[in-house]
């Protein structure tokens, strides 16, 4: 053989160990390393989408937290049934103490829930803007938790310049027979 087809058949067994190389060994250890890639790309996210719930569960065990301690304060200043009549005659005294006249004050019919009992109360008063205001204020600064679920303010009649303002309240008292 002369040295041009020695070259030429040097050239092609590479050339061929090329396509092989390439076919048998490059193309499958490429083809495995996308797929690790893929499994990597897709284990970060994992890890990525646990760092993210793990910050919202904190979150949320802050805020479970913190409604727990709402709960307890609660029920350490919500009224039983037996003390109703203290609550209500603070109601009367911070009218009074308001300078309001009380035109009228009663308690509707208790409506029983699971852990608690809410106590409507009508109450008709009557005063200046100060007053009613100063009322308000007062109501709002009592411990037990009271709603305001109806405020209505009348014009003063012709004879007065007291405004009426009738007042539907409701309570909340606790439920000992289905509370924890």
């Amino acid at each position: 053989m002369s040295a041009k087809h020695r070259r030429l058949a040097f050239t092609v067994v590479i050339g061929a160990m090329s396509i092989a190389y390439t076919f048998f060994v490059f193309l499958p250890v490429q083809s495995s390393i996308r797929e690790l890639n893929r499994d990597l790309s897709g284990k970060q996210q994992y890890v990525t989408e646990a760092k993210r719930q793990e910050a919202q569960m904190e979150q949320a065990r802050l805020k479970l937290e913190k409604a727990r301690q709402y709960a307890e304060q609660w029920d350490s200043l919500a009224p039983d049934q037996s003390e109703l009549a203290l609550v209500f005659a603070n109601i009367s005294q911070h009218a009074q103490d308001a300078g309001t006249t009380t035109l009228n004050f009663e308690p509707q019919q208790h409506a029983k829930m699971q852990k608690l009992h809410r106590v409507p109360v009508e109450l008709g008063s009557e005063g200046d803007f100060r007053q009613i205001f100063s009322l308000l204020a007062l109501l709002e600064q009592l411990p037990q938790t009271i709603w305001i679920n109806e405020l209505r303010l009348l014009a003063p009649r012709e004879n007065s310049e007291n405004l009426e303002c009738e007042l539907t309240l409701e309570l909340f008292t606790l439920n000992h027979k289905n509370s924890d």
